[in-house]
């Protein structure tokens, strides 16, 4: 569905999806680069840390606000409905969606709960909660999505706030309406990995492009310089019986139809592949309600001038490096010793330059082998409790034997930018292993 080169579509070319261009027919599939059409072999480190923060805990407190609305409608009267995150407790998959994922890889979950997870964004449009999806499955044909429960509707106007934070694959993030269950529905993915934004159906788990459009998109953390929107856009759909319009920002960038599924369906978020994406102000409106102006939470923006005696925001920190640990595959006891072709199971802790652990450190690895040469690298993202979780299967051939060392690259935060690796403070600068049967 995307990736950072990729053949054009046909739909690309045909006006931004006009009503009654033939050339958007029904059987017009989702395209995919012929690198991504081959078995994809990971390359990216799987980003199972989240599931420390996943797991922490059950009790919700979520801000919801429902002007006239009772918990399952979708009817006549209509829904205006805003959904932040704010509330919710740090780590915690909201309980007011389902989740799930389309494609044969099924859901990634983490001690039996999905990798989806309240996450700290401080330049949050309602800051500082937001909802994160990270599974990073690297599958073209992998689709998170997050079903808002108690909502059902044909004709619906649904907006959220998104923003990516990283991917190989892809850097997607979007909507879902009229979903009849997790293989079926209509969805739309704005890209910063192309710049493209991509409306499609999904029929029994195999997508198809309904019409795309170019959309000036980026992610935050690939630039040096902050973003005016600090990497968060506005995504929008208003849907009308077979009529879909697409709003990227102020903009109207898709308008078509299609008739695939006309009846009524709930509505969600979904993702693509190994992206690394985040969720805030997510509105619904149905019925009478529907094509309202939408009118996010406003929050002052960190840095901003505060009332005198208000708490400063936080600066950017500075990260190190607290520990590296070679693990069996729980990622609980430190081992000394890899058999031949077996996976290296590995965390990475993080400190500030207080030493307190730093949730959302994104931590660049890489695994040598004897002569420096590297047999592996990828990224990981750090829980609340600092790790970082990696895992990562060396090549079966042409892999020297003897050790190997475990060594970070590199640290950013996915929150701050401008956040400063120093490497002069790291208390650890590698792990060895030993591989053999020894």
């Amino acid at each position: 569905m995307s990736a950072r080169t990729r053949p054009a579509d046909p739909a690309e070319n045909a006006g931004g999806g006009r009503p009654g261009d033939r050339r958007l027919r029904l059987r017009l599939r989702l395209r995919l680069p012929h690198r991504l059409r081959r078995p994809h072999r990971p390359r990216r480190l799987v980003v199972t840390a989240l599931a420390v923060a996943v797991a922490v805990g059950a009790a919700l407190g979520g801000r919801v606000l429902v002007p006239g609305h009772e918990a399952g409608a979708g009817r006549l009267a209509g829904t205006d409905r805003l959904i932040g995150f704010d509330g919710y407790r740090y780590g915690v998959a909201p309980a007011e969606l389902w989740y799930d994922a389309t494609g044969p890889h099924g859901p990634a979950l983490a001690h039996g709960q999905p990798l989806w997870r309240t996450y700290t964004d401080v330049f949050a449009p309602s800051p500082e909660l937001v909802l994160l999806q990270a599974s990073t499955l690297p599958y073209p044909d992998h689709f998170p999505i997050a079903v808002l429960k108690g909502i059902r509707a044909a004709d619906v106007t649904l907006a959220a706030r998104v923003k990516v934070l990283g991917g190989e694959v892809d850097q997607a993030a979007g909507l879902i309406w009229r979903v009849r269950d997790k293989s079926n529905y209509y969805g739309v993915l704005a890209s910063a990995a192309d710049r493209r934004l991509r409306l499609f159906r999904m029929v029994d788990g195999q997508g198809s492009l309904i019409a795309s459009a170019p959309v000036d998109m980026a992610n935050q953390l690939e630039r040096r310089a902050p973003l005016p929107s600090r990497g968060w856009y506005s995504l929008r759909v208003d849907v009308d019986g077979d009529r879909v319009v697409v709003r990227f920002g102020e903009r109207r960038a898709i308008e078509a139809r299609d008739s695939t599924f006309a009846g009524p369906g709930a509505v969600g978020l979904v993702t693509h592949a190994d992206a690394v994406s985040a969720f805030d102000d997510v509105h619904v409106q149905t019925g009478a309600q529907r094509g309202q102006p939408i009118r996010p939470g406003a929050a002052e923006a960190p840095g901003a001038a505060a009332a005198p005696g208000a708490a400063a925001a936080p600066g950017p920190p500075v990260l190190h490096v607290e520990e590296i640990i070679v693990t069996d595959p729980g990622f609980r006891v430190p081992v000394q010793r890899i058999r031949p072709g077996d996976p290296v199971f590995f965390k990475v802790r993080v400190g500030d330059a207080q030493g307190r652990p730093v949730a959302g450190a994104i931590v660049d690895a890489a695994v040598l082998g004897p002569a420096g040469t590297t047999l592996a690298s990828g990224r990981a993202m750090t829980g609340t409790d600092g790790f970082g979780l990696f895992s990562r299967r060396l090549p079966a051939a042409g892999t020297p034997g003897g050790p190997c060392t475990v060594v970070v690259r590199r640290l950013t935060d996915a929150d701050w930018p401008d956040a400063r690796y120093d490497r002069a403070a790291d208390s650890a600068a590698a792990a060895t292993v030993a591989r053999g049967d020894g």
